[in-house]
């Protein structure tokens, strides 16, 4: 994940080896104190694990209600945008950042960005073709992304991910996407610091569901402050959009995923899980319901063993 342009970025510290980073000089343990999973516990992407997920119902999202949050705010027909130099060594993804951050009164997104050829997150250890990150912060306690991202208090981001999903049988472009395939086939070196363009967010269609867990910065230098949001369902797009995007900058483009990273005891909950819910439930009365017969039983047999004793007792006494 990288931030909204190269503006704010210089302007963060740690930063002053972003220049110098890429995907293939993983691992970067050694790049910022940050990204080493042996002094930080919050690393980013993970391998989530579906049946170790603690179930809980949408409702529940307190924190920032990423299912009616994205339906407000991430599914308008348009925005107007402005890209990040996609012809530079040191352009990391296609980032598209917002003419005016989107958003409520706590939360503002001032970009999104995605990655391709291998999503970051996996579930179960399965990766999709790409996935789409949008970057948001908390406006009502730090002000500012630039202020946010100074601090490592670990609430300072909400990002939410996206999978892009290659799906042969369809025939009709998914309609984000090829927005966005439009703006990196027209980019223009020349103008693209002062042009805006229109794209579509790509979305998936069931937000139903959906994983939370505490985590980092997914680019050098790793900061863990990131509250992270995965969705469980993926975008669709066709084969001839898959080919059109495999054919931009291996590196840079595409090709730049971060190597997944060790739990190290997290907790990941998955809200919209009601059926997983439920059955844990099912279980629960169930094994209870069989601790209590086996305690009755238990009684049953201590009572039995109890009342023989008691009957020798007085059998004994009586022959006295």
């Amino acid at each position: 994940m990288k931030f909204s342009n190269s503006i704010i970025a210089s302007s963060l510290s740690g930063y002053a080896a972003a220049a110098s980073w890429g995907y293939d000089s993983q691992p970067w343990d050694s790049m910022t104190e940050y990204c080493s999973p042996a002094a930080f516990v919050r690393q980013s992407p993970i391998d989530i694990k579906s049946a170790d997920a603690k179930s809980e119902h949408v409702a529940m999202d307190t924190l920032i209600g990423a299912q009616g949050f994205v339906e407000d705010h991430f599914k308008e027909s348009s925005y107007s945008v402005k890209t990040n130099d996609l012809e530079s060594s040191g352009a990391h993804s296609v980032t598209f950042s917002f003419d005016q951050e989107i958003g409520n009164s706590q939360f503002k997104c001032p970009q999104f960005h995605c990655h391709f050829v291998d999503s970051e997150h996996s579930i179960d250890g399965a990766r999709q073709l790409g996935e789409c990150h949008a970057v948001c912060y908390d406006q009502e306690k730090y002000g500012a992304f630039s202020e946010a991202v100074k601090t490592i208090n670990g609430d300072e981001l909400a990002v939410f991910g996206f999978f892009i999903e290659e799906d042969a049988s369809l025939d009709t472009n998914n309609a984000a996407v090829d927005t966005m395939i439009s703006a990196v086939n027209n980019f223009n070196g020349e103008t693209f610091a002062d042009a805006s363009i229109d794209v579509q967010m790509p979305v998936p269609e069931d937000l139903s569901k959906y994983y939370r867990y505490m985590g980092g910065l997914t680019t050098p230098s790793c900061n863990p402050i990131v509250q992270w949001t995965v969705f469980a369902n993926s975008v669709k797009i066709t084969s001839a959009q898959k080919l059109e995007i495999l054919k931009w900058s291996s590196g840079h483009l595409i090709g730049n995923n971060r190597q997944v990273q060790p739990m190290q005891g997290r907790e990941v909950t998955c809200y919209g899980c009601e059926d997983k819910a439920d059955a844990d439930v099912s279980m629960m009365k169930s094994l209870m319901k069989k601790m209590y017969l086996i305690q009755s039983k238990i009684k049953i047999q201590a009572m039995e063993s109890y009342s023989s004793m008691q009957h020798f007792k007085d059998s004994f006494k009586n022959e006295d």
